[in-house]
């Protein structure tokens, strides 16, 4: 359940209004259905639907202009992202991910117990192994969550959760962001490249000692004026 787009791509050229709301966790209603319930995920799943279909209805209206369309856009994904979030709550409820969940404690645990303790600091590789370890209880808790929470999302709404699917003219933003996006890399490390090279001079060899000490000279005070 890994998102398709990075949030720097929707940041690069939505409106200031939507890069506003970006990633909110959604708070549950104090009178409403508790996180991790299938009435809660239900109410931001139908949310999801409803915001994909506002921003596709208005794909097709000629009339729609870049600041609706991105607004429209920029809440379909937020309403994704909403979804996904309470798709992972609901999962976190079932038996194998309260067990991924517990392991990943455990090995964070045991991985914090060993680095803490002054009479380990002499075995650094013990410690590393363990962290290793802590970390991949990490990426399997993560892996199994989102698992279940395609598996929720397959089964009671089939086809919904999804992002919304950029038309041509969102695509052709989001085209053009990457391109300026590599643009600017490439010149920040060709300028960074160039401040690594040497400084070239126009100072000749010349010949004979004196030559040579003229050039030490001429060395000397072209990098002075460097600095």
């Amino acid at each position: 359940m890994l998102r398709t787009i990075a949030l720097a791509v929707l940041i690069g050229f939505v409106s200031a209004a939507a890069i506003a709301q970006q990633k909110l966790a959604p708070s549950p209603s104090p009178a409403g259905p508790a996180p991790g319930t299938t009435a809660y995920t239900t109410k931001y799943m139908d949310a999801l639907e409803k915001a994909n279909r506002d921003y596709e209805n208005l794909t097709y209206d000629p009339k729609a202009g870049m600041d609706a369309l991105n607004q429209a856009y920029s809440d379909a994904y937020q309403a994704y992202w909403n979804a996904e979030t309470v798709l992972g709550d609901e999962a976190k409820n079932t038996p194998e991910v309260k067990a991924a969940a517990q392991a990943r404690d455990v090995a964070e645990a045991t991985y914090k117990r060993f680095a803490d303790d002054p009479k380990n600091y002499g075995n650094p590789s013990e410690e590393k192994r363990l962290e290793g370890l802590w970390h991949k209880a990490i990426a399997a808790f993560i892996a199994v969550r989102n698992r279940k929470a395609n598996e929720i999302a397959a089964k009671r709404y089939p086809g919904a959760f999804h992002p919304p699917i950029p038309d041509s003219r969102i695509a052709a933003q989001i085209k053009k962001y990457e391109e300026d996006k590599k643009k600017a890399e490439a010149e920040k490390k060709a300028q960074e490249q160039q401040k690594t090279e040497p400084k070239k001079t126009s100072c000749a060899p010349g010949s004979g000692a004196a030559g040579i000490l003229n050039n030490v000279a001429c060395q000397e005070q072209h990098a002075g004026s460097g600095n």
